[in-house]
């Protein structure tokens, strides 16, 4: 049967038919309207969604194609960030900030999930009202039993 099957997928590639390039580079959308940030090579994505205005931030773990939501058993994920915020009445003096910030895990009713197994993860961050942009890392994310670290996350309100 897999003999058969090679057999016509090379039908289809020498007509013309079958898979090109461009098939293995598509585009995925956040299903909340956030920005997606990988994990791994095509393992998953962690979509970020950052409210400004309230300092509202909410992360949700996905699937490689941010279509599924998976859960996780960690009941907090810390986004460590770098703020830079240019310091007003001084020209030019930017002050860096570095702040470790605890994101709680979600339940929700609806979906059945609990904190300790949940997708997702959020807190309103004060300090982080009004900013306009900012890097960091996700310091270890726990994911279909592989852990990442220092996840890599860059936030800027013009790009979003």
């Amino acid at each position: 049967m897999q003999l058969i099957l090679t057999g016509i997928l090379s039908l289809f590639t020498f007509l013309g038919l079958g898979f090109t390039e461009e098939d293995h580079h598509h585009h995925h959308v956040a299903p909340n309207g956030g920005i997606l940030i990988p994990l791994g090579d095509h393992s998953g994505n962690i979509e970020l969604l950052f409210q400004p205005e309230t300092g509202k931030v909410r992360i949700w773990l996905l699937d490689g194609c941010a279509e599924n939501y998976i859960r996780s058993a960690q009941k907090e994920i810390q986004l460590v960030v770098r703020r830079q915020e240019v310091t007003l009445g001084v020209t030019g003096a930017v002050d860096d900030r570095v702040i470790r910030l605890p994101l709680a895990a979600i339940g929700n009713r609806l979906t059945g999930e609990t904190v300790g197994n949940t997708s997702e993860f959020g807190a309103v961050i004060d300090s982080l009202k009004g900013v306009k942009k900012f890097t960091g890392f996700f310091d270890k994310v726990e994911f279909r039993g592989f852990e990442f670290v220092k996840v890599p996350v860059q936030w800027d309100e013009q790009a979003n």
